[in-house]
């Protein structure tokens, strides 16, 4: 399920205690990605696939 596209998400940069919605590909500093009620498990499985990459030793920053 980590495919892209497949799950919504609101791309936001944080800037002088402020947040504003990224464009264009733009640099971002945080994602935010809202429950999926076509995949309602997608959060916990990105969580369980970030531990497991943790436990195996990835050090790629996910």
């Amino acid at each position: 399920m980590s495919l892209a596209g497949v799950q919504d998400q609101i791309v936001l940069a944080g800037k002088d205690d402020r947040w504003f919605q990224v464009v264009e590909g733009s640099p971002s500093t945080h994602i935010v990605k809202p429950p999926s009620a076509l995949f309602p498990t997608i959060i916990f499985d990105e969580e369980y696939g970030f531990r497991a990459a943790q436990a195996a030793g990835s050090h790629s920053g996910v």
